[in-house]
């Protein structure tokens, strides 16, 4: 009688240890759904910021480039700033980022609410001792380059930062517009790496 109630007395100890197991199983479980709810709302709310198109414009003797960055989100994008530099290469030659100039400086900061645009722009200057940089571009033996920085915060407080580089590109009707390199475009949940400060 003894050791069947000894036995009967380990049933219920090893019964009343999975009882615990599997409710801090079931907390455990309930805590990271709750996360991943949490997250994903978070993710279907924030701000997105894209670029929508851009606007690539020859008139000599400047080359200009209009990025249309769009919020696709549902919240606003808060202290949203941006950077545009250009510049102009042999199409031969890889694409190389030039250094920032005393010009480059980030446009003034700025909330943009859902399906809101803002505009930064860009250009160079071709170099009057240079002319024929312009129709090197128009018939592809160099290629026009934009690339840049914009930085916002969502309305989790989230800072990021999508870094962006572009060529030009000529589509079959003659019209012109602007694709990302071949190093493509990086969004990342950081303030951005690259920001020029003001002297």
């Amino acid at each position: 009688a003894e050791q069947q109630a000894g036995t009967q007395k380990r049933k219920h100890t090893w019964l009343e240890i999975f009882a615990v197991f599997f409710a801090a199983l079931a907390f455990l479980a309930a805590g990271y759904q709750g996360w991943v709810i949490r997250d994903n709302e978070k993710r279907q709310l924030r701000a997105y910021m894209f670029i929508d198109r851009v606007d690539f414009i020859i008139r000599a003797p400047q080359i200009h480039a209009v990025i249309h960055l769009k919020n696709s989100g549902q919240t606003p994008a808060y202290d949203l700033s941006a950077w545009v530099q250009m510049s102009t290469q042999a199409s031969n030659e890889s694409f190389v980022m030039m250094p920032k100039t005393s010009e480059t400086f980030p446009m003034s900061r700025a909330i943009i609410g859902p399906g809101t645009t803002v505009r930064p722009a860009g250009r160079v200057d071709i170099p009057a001792n240079n002319p024929a940089v312009i129709p090197a571009v128009e018939h592809g033996e160099a290629k026009a380059y934009a690339w840049g920085e914009v930085q916002y915060r969502d309305a989790f407080d989230q800072p990021w930062c999508l870094e962006f580089r572009l060529e030009n590109l000529r589509a079959e009707d003659g019209s012109w517009g602007m694709q990302t390199t071949p190093e493509g475009n990086k969004e990342s949940n950081a303030p951005c790496p690259n920001w020029p400060k003001r002297k």
